[in-house]
């Protein structure tokens, strides 16, 4: 999965969109970013919200 670059995640339409190792940019409808980081912990997929762009950059999210 190829990842995502500044310019990518600004002109990102809506849907998932993954960067690899379980970090993803979710854009909505509205146009409104976030990241998510999913994760598997006892056996269980959850997705933890790590906050929304352009306040969490590209960068922090890779970091967090």
């Amino acid at each position: 999965m190829p990842k995502l670059t500044e310019l990518k995640v600004k002109n990102a339409k809506a849907g998932r969109h993954g960067d690899g190792g379980g970090l993803y940019l979710e854009v909505k409808p509205s146009g409104a970013r976030s990241w998510i980081l999913r994760v598997q912990h006892q056996g269980r997929r959850q997705d933890i919200g790590l906050g929304g762009y352009p306040v969490v950059t590209l960068a922090d999210a890779r970091e967090a």
